[in-house]
């Protein structure tokens, strides 16, 4: 039996952060909903010539089911980093 997803009316925020901030290109991870479903959108972020971050179309979208996999991946990914020291010290975040 599959369950339907609850839509949203407007994307959720997750969490926002530099990816370069010298050039100020940030990467913002939300939910959002595109054509009834709903997604885990990971969005590079540029600042326009007023100031404005505005999304730009370099981005990692996929339907929010697949949320426990990209998780999974990220976490393994984590722990091989730490593993070859590829991590500076301190950045146990």
């Amino acid at each position: 039996m599959s369950q339907k997803s609850a839509l949203l009316a407007e994307p959720v925020e997750i969490c926002k952060f530099w990816k370069n901030r010298q050039r100020r290109i940030a990467i913002v991870v939300a939910l959002r909903e595109f054509e009834g479903h709903a997604l885990i959108d990971c969005r590079e972020y540029f600042t326009d010539k007023a100031g404005c971050m505005r999304p730009s179309t370099k981005s990692l979208s996929m339907v929010v089911r697949r949320l426990p996999e990209l998780s999974r991946a990220l976490r393994l990914a984590l722990e091989k980093a730490r593993a070859l020291n590829l991590l500076p010290d301190g950045s146990d975040e």
